[in-house]
């Protein structure tokens, strides 16, 4: 039995807030049956204008303009509170800085400034040239630790039904 592929389209159930594919009879507005198709459409999506690209598509008064782009990459954008670094060694020019992951220190040993990360005895890396290089490796260490749990959120239709 052949199937009339007209009375079979992609909706947007506002209902389920998912996208569906639906078979048509008759009315085109109401639907005889439906199937979930928010993975694949959306799988489909990714692969039509792939990831860091855009696809422009419409005609006329409506233009739309699709972009793809990893979530990790929307990490990027989001701001770290910098670390307050102090002097606490007027001479030798030592610094600290507190953090919830505790407390970040550069200490100047023979001229080369070695980075302390929290929890740890031993400096990290082979040490910096100035305390200014060894702070900036502290904050990127810092970021890159906070970044690493956190979780950005989807549109909320995009995981509903999702188990």
């Amino acid at each position: 039995m052949a199937v009339d592929m007209n009375k079979i389209g992609i909706r947007f159930s506002p209902l389920s807030e998912r996208i569906v594919l639906a078979r048509f009879g008759k009315d085109p507005n109401v639907a005889l049956d439906t199937r979930d198709a928010m993975n694949d459409f959306l799988q489909v999506l990714v692969q039509f204008v792939g990831v860091g690209y855009e696809r422009q598509f419409g005609g006329g008064d409506e233009q739309f303009v699709v972009s793809l782009r990893l979530a990790q990459e929307r990490l990027k954008e989001v701001e770290i509170k910098p670390l307050d670094w102090r002097v606490f060694c007027g001479t030798s020019g030592n610094s600290d800085a507190q953090s919830p992951l505790g407390e970040y220190v550069v200490q100047n040993e023979d001229g080369i400034w070695k980075l302390y990360l929290p929890g740890q005895e031993d400096p990290t890396g082979s040490g910096y040239f100035t305390r200014d290089e060894a702070e900036a490796a502290g904050q990127a260490d810092y970021e890159k630790k906070i970044r690493s749990v956190l979780l950005l959120p989807a549109h909320p239709s995009v995981n509903k039904g999702d188990s």
